[in-house]
């Protein structure tokens, strides 16, 4: 059980991934005035578990895409991700997009990447936004 509350904890410290439809996520996007940050992954991708096991659970990561923007985890070979990958020309995974609340691309970035680059990359987004 005491492992149970900590690992629940540690993932409150990260960056929180909205579960709804891309459209849904949108929406919010445009309510709140905010940009939408696209995890672009798959289940195979071993890059992709290292960003979610190291990066994006760290508190300061989590802090400031939490205040900035909305944020969801989209597999691009499964329901709507299919039509994203395709949509965004996703090539290679991880894929970290930034987009508006109208779905354009504001940013990009592939591969995996510190924390320190990925608050880097927001911040740019934020600036061109």
């Amino acid at each position: 059980m005491a492992l149970f509350l900590h690992v629940s904890f540690a993932q409150e410290k990260g960056i929180n991934f909205k579960k709804d439809s891309f459209e849904s996520i949108l929406a919010l996007a445009k309510k709140e005035n905010k940009l939408v940050f696209i995890d672009c992954f798959t289940v195979w991708c071993g890059p992709c578990k290292e960003l979610v096991k190291t990066v994006f659970p760290q508190e300061e990561v989590g802090s400031f895409f939490n205040d900035n923007f909305i944020s969801v985890a989209i597999d691009m070979e499964k329901g709507e991700g299919v039509e994203l990958a395709q949509y965004y020309q996703i090539d290679s995974y991880p894929t970290l997009l930034f987009v508006n609340s109208n779905g354009d691309l504001v940013t990009r970035s592939s591969g995996l990447i510190a924390a320190s680059t990925l608050l880097e990359n927001a911040k740019i987004a934020l600036d061109k936004k």
